[in-house]
């Protein structure tokens, strides 16, 4: 799993315990003054991780700084470091975010699809309707969904339009120009390919309370360093409490 660093988090530490924070002769990485513009804001977050094996979760989205991680991009091997971050930023709040989830944290991803379009001239396939259910490496996983993603058509025929597929993939970052240059998220390399029949994708409310767990489990329950992630120990009446707290805030 990718080395985080939670820069949001931290800026509403700085500004609500700063001074328990002095006290304790703690400090916090990143950290713009509250006047600050957006640009002061993205030049201070670059210089704390400039170059450093760090995802930043920012108001930009993940931040990916590690020189390594541009290897990986496929279409950016070539772009400047700084240009990297740049588009990195402005891509962040448009990429598939159930992919990107996926690509840093998951050992491995099972995925389904139903074939929109078929391109033969480009030997391409369209699927809608993307089921992805991912592992992490500690067994304990999550679901998702995303709209469509355009993979080789070779590995699904025969198929047309409307078959059903569940398949295993990797995730892979790519600069995508179509409309400018983006990095966004795709499939590749299927594996263990079926024919499936019509399938349910899980429901908006599912996954804001899956992600609403995710952040009582990982942040604020006092057992997480203890537990084994497959049955709760936390009291239920506080546990739903800080469900409806989270799903209540705006």
């Amino acid at each position: 799993m990718a080395q985080y660093y939670d820069l949001a988090m931290a800026e509403t530490l700085s500004r609500y315990v700063k001074d328990e924070l002095k006290n304790a002769g703690l400090s916090l990485k990143g950290i713009a003054p509250s006047v600050a513009s957006e640009d002061e804001r993205w030049t201070i977050a670059k210089e704390a991780f400039y170059q450093q094996p760090i995802v930043a979760i920012t108001e930009w989205g993940l931040i990916d700084f590690d020189p390594e991680s541009q290897k990986t991009l496929l279409g950016g091997e070539t772009l400047a470091y700084d240009d990297y971050l740049d588009l990195m930023k402005k891509s962040g709040h448009s990429v598939r975010r159930d992919f990107e989830k996926a690509y840093y944290d998951a050992s491995w991803c099972l995925f389904k699809g139903r074939v929109e379009r078929i391109n033969r001239k480009k030997g391409t396939v369209c699927f809608e309707r993307i089921f992805v259910s991912a592992e992490y490496i500690d067994g304990d996983g999550f679901f998702g969904k995303e709209d469509h993603v355009w993979m080789d058509l070779a590995p699904f025929l025969p198929c047309k339009k409307g078959d059903c597929f569940s398949f295993f993939a990797d995730v892979y970052r790519y600069v995508k120009t179509r409309n400018g240059k983006m990095i966004d998220f795709g499939l590749r390399n299927p594996e263990d390919i079926r024919r499936i029949g019509e399938y349910e994708l899980p429901s908006d409310d599912q996954l804001r309370l899956q992600a609403a767990d995710e952040i009582i489990c990982s942040d604020l329950c006092m057992y997480n360093e203890h537990c084994n992630g497959d049955v709760c120990i936390a009291n239920p009446a506080w546990r739903e409490s800080m469900r409806s707290v989270i799903l209540s805030a705006k």
